[in-house]
């Protein structure tokens, strides 16, 4: 294989293996990896998501129109000051 990721893994074992993974085809939907765990680091994304996801429900149901959806990002300005 010439080109940038062939030049770059030939003659690397690691890089090698890394290639092939790269270009085998996806699994087919429902087949499954067996003896796999799940990551703490994906179970910590699954939290983000769902904070995330709670968040803009919290907002969008006090906000019902287009421009509390452009909102939602943007931070909360803080409360007058007196």
């Amino acid at each position: 294989m010439r080109g940038y990721l062939g030049a770059v893994t030939d003659g690397n074992p690691t890089a090698g293996r890394l290639r092939e993974w790269l270009w085998r085809p996806p699994r087919a939907h429902g087949e499954t990896i067996a003896n796999r765990t799940v990551s703490f680091l994906e179970l910590f994304y699954d939290l983000v998501y769902v904070a995330v996801i709670g968040q803009a429900a919290h907002h969008l149901a006090e906000h019902v129109t287009a421009r509390g959806a452009a909102e939602f990002p943007s931070p909360e300005p803080p409360p007058p000051s007196s």
